[in-house]
């Protein structure tokens, strides 16, 4: 999957402590979309469309995983950032 001729994109952070991880639901559907049985959010950046699609479709709060609260950030396309971790909960920049 790839974005369509947009100027933004979206990233995926979490926003409490815990740590940024997916509901097995999320997971088993961004496997689906992606058509790799082996896809896992920590091996893709948080940009990743099949991240971003699978999160905008079951919401953000049956996407997360059980100590998480994610949240998604639009940015420019091609900007740079940084997401900045304390004990789990993100923030971006």
């Amino acid at each position: 999957m790839t974005y369509s001729n947009t100027t933004t994109v979206k990233i995926a952070y979490n926003a409490d402590f815990g740590g940024f991880a997916l509901s097995d639901a999320a997971l088993a559907m961004a496997q689906a979309l992606s058509g790799n049985p082996d896809w896992h959010y920590g091996n893709v950046p948080r940009h990743d469309r099949v991240l971003v699609t699978v999160i905008e479709t079951l919401g953000l709060d049956n996407a997360g995983g059980t100590y998480s609260e994610l949240c998604l950030r639009e940015v420019p396309r091609g900007a740079r950032y940084r997401i900045e971790d304390y004990d789990g909960s993100e923030r971006t920049e």
